[in-house]
């Protein structure tokens, strides 16, 4: 294990002065930001020392070194390249600005990058928006809109997402409470996954352990269909 060290410092700070509720909103920030890089049974541990206060977050080598080239990237003014870490930057940033505490954030690595935060940096990643299709899973909650007529998703990797349908479509059929498959076209945010302006393309009843094999052999035998003229060696080489 290797770790990423949050050096924050300020007038009067130490482990016995900060209040739990930053070290709370810390590492709140930093779950989100690291928790998607772990594979399986990996974990982020956490240890608070004097100095002022010393945050170290203990995670597997291979995340260290990706951060670790993130805040080369940074550095580097490429702030693109370092998707995984600004969620957490950002929000030391805005204590930075409204506490008057500035931070170094580096790695235990050899030659590790440092980066200093304080009130007048300004790390920030502009938002970017594509537009995509995508599947959703879940359970239809809400359905209705005075103005705009939509669906409210719960989906099974625990998301409530908003889609446009047709106030047609929402008269045929009560939704309510019912397990859907759901191709919504939509703009997705590509730092926070965040979905926006979605619509629904099509829906279909889904029973999550019952027909997924079910659904899969469907999707198989189109696949199939549509790549049986195609050579896969020769197009393999061509994408490469």
């Amino acid at each position: 294990m290797e770790a990423i060290i949050i050096h924050t410092k300020g007038q009067n700070i130490s482990p016995s002065t900060y209040d739990i509720k930053h070290t709370i909103d810390l590492l709140k920030h930093v779950n989100k930001s690291l928790r998607p890089l772990l594979k399986n049974d990996e974990i982020i541990s956490y240890e608070q020392k004097e100095g002022s206060v010393i945050h170290k977050l203990l995670i597997p080598f291979a995340i260290v070194a990706t951060i670790n080239a993130e805040l080369g990237n940074i550095n580097n003014n490429n702030i693109s390249k370092a998707r995984n870490i600004m969620p957490l930057i950002e929000y030391i940033q805005n204590v930075a600005k409204t506490k008057g505490l500035y931070s170094t954030i580096k790695t235990t690595l050899n030659n590790s990058y440092s980066l200093k935060i304080n009130k007048e940096t300004n790390y920030t990643i502009s938002e970017q928006w594509i537009k995509t299709d995508m599947y959703l899973h879940g359970e239809i909650t809400n359905a209705g809109g005075k103005k705009t007529a939509n669906i409210h998703i719960d989906t099974d990797d625990n998301r409530t997402i908003i889609a446009e349908l047709s106030k047609d479509k929402l008269k045929s059929k009560n939704f309510l409470y019912n397990s859907y498959r759901v191709l919504i076209e939509c703009e997705q945010n590509l730092t926070t996954q965040t979905i926006r302006n979605a619509k629904v393309i099509m829906l279909e009843p889904y029973k999550q352990e019952k027909d997924i094999e079910k659904y899969l052999n469907k999707k198989i035998k189109i696949a199939k269909k549509n790549w049986q003229d195609v050579n896969a060696t020769e197009w393999l080489k061509s994408v490469r």
